[in-house]
C-alpha cells in the first residue's frame, strides 16, 4: 500500500486527477484499503479466521506473497492506465486521418479565398492612390510631373543600313541599265558591219551606207560624251562617298547639293 501511495504521489506530480493511470492506481489503493479495513475487523472480532490471519500475518512467506500480490495489482493498474492512454492517442490518431481531407479542402478554400481578397485589395488600393492623385490635383489647380528616368535613344539608327543600301541600289541600276539596253538589242537587233549581215542572211552584200558628219558636230558630240562620262564618274564618286562614310556623307552631299 504504501508503494501503491507512493507511485501515485509521483504521477499526481505528472498528470491530473483525471489521468487514467491515476485513475487506476486510486482504485487499486481504494481496494487496498477496503482489503486492509476488512482484515482488521476480522482480527478486532476475535474469531477463529483472525487467529488464522493473525499468524499469517506473522508468517514471513505470506507477508512476502502479500507484497507481491499488491505489487502486481499497481503493475495491472499501471498497464491498464497505460492501455487506456494509448487507445485514446490511437482514437485521436484515427480521428485526424478522418479529417485530414476536409482540413485540405478547407485549406485550399481559404488560400483560393485569400488570393481573390488580396486581388480585391490591390484594386482598391490602386483606386485609392488614383484618388488621392485626383484630389490633390484639384485641390492645387496645378499636376506636378516628374521624369523620373527619361527616355533615351541611340542616335545612329537602327535600320536601315544606309551604305549596303545605297551600294546596292547602285549595282542594282548598273544590272538594270545592262539589263535593259540587252532586251532592246533582242528585240530590235542591228548589224555592226557587213560580214555581220552576210553571216546572218546568207545573201552577199552588195552595198553599204555610211554616215557622215561634219567635223564641227563630231567635235559637239566629242565633247558631249566626255561631258556625259564627267557626270558618270562624278555621280559615282558621290555613290561611293556615301557607301563609305554612310549617313553622315548622305548628309553632306545633300548640304553640297542644296
Amino acid at each position: 500500500m504504501q508503494d501503491t501511495e507512493a507511485k501515485l504521489e509521483d504521477l499526481l506530480m505528472k498528470f491530473t486527477n483525471k489521468h487514467p493511470e491515476v485513475i487506476a492506481l486510486q482504485n487499486t489503493l481504494k481496494d487496498l484499503k477496503t482489503r486492509e479495513a476488512k482484515e482488521l475487523d476480522d482480527i478486532r472480532r476475535g474469531g477463529a479466521g483472525s487467529g488464522a490471519i493473525r499468524s499469517l500475518s506473522s508468517n514471513p512467506v505470506y507477508q512476502n506473497i502479500q507484497l507481491q500480490l499488491n505489487q502486481a495489482d499497481v503493475d495491472i493498474a499501471s498497464l491498464r492506465g497505460a492501455v487506456a492512454q494509448h487507445s485514446s492517442e490511437v482514437a485521436n490518431l484515427r480521428k485526424t486521418v478522418d479529417t485530414a481531407p476536409e482540413v485540405e479542402q478547407e485549406l485550399s478554400r481559404l488560400n483560393r479565398d485569400y488570393g481573390v481578397t488580396k486581388a480585391q485589395y490591390e484594386a482598391l488600393v490602386d483606386r485609392l492612390e488614383k484618388a488621392k492623385v485626383s484630389e490633390d490635383a484639384e485641390q492645387t489647380g496645378v499636376v506636378r510631373f516628374e521624369v523620373i528616368d527619361p527616355p533615351s535613344a541611340d542616335v545612329d539608327p537602327v535600320a536601315p543600313n544606309r551604305p549596303l543600301l545605297t551600294l546596292g541600289g547602285l549595282l542594282a541600276g548598273v544590272l538594270a541599265a545592262l539589263g535593259a539596253a540587252f532586251v532592246a538589242s533582242q528585240m530590235a537587233p542591228t548589224f555592226a558591219n557587213a560580214t555581220t549581215l552576210e553571216n546572218a542572211t546568207g545573201l552577199p552584200v552588195i552595198a553599204s551606207v555610211g554616215s557622215y558628219s561634219p567635223q564641227a558636230t563630231t567635235a559637239a558630240e566629242a565633247s558631249d560624251r566626255r561631258r556625259l562620262a564627267i557626270a558618270f564618274a562624278g555621280l559615282a564618286g558621290i555613290c561611293l562617298l556615301v557607301t563609305l562614310i554612310g549617313g553622315a556623307g548622305a548628309g553632306l552631299v545633300q548640304r553640297i547639293l542644296s
